[in-house]
């Protein structure tokens, strides 16, 4: 069988990686993967720092008062 190369995006999970979408390989081949952290886009990177810090956004009165 001659090689064949695709590329995916994926996430990782534990030492798993779920791709976006299916390989056109057969479950149990043996692959070869090399692991490189994607860079997020503008509006991942929005919901990201939302999703880690929108609660505090209805704190702003209490941490003003708690940087005085």
């Amino acid at each position: 069988m001659a090689d064949t190369t695709e590329t995916f995006q994926g996430i990782l999970q534990g030492q798993s990686i779920k791709l976006d979408r299916p390989p056109s390989l057969p479950d149990g081949s043996k692959v070869k993967v090399t692991v490189r952290k994607a860079k997020l886009s503008i509006p991942e990177r929005e919901a990201k720092l939302k999703e880690l810090f929108g609660g505090c956004s209805q704190d702003a009165a209490d941490l003003e008062r708690f940087m005085e």
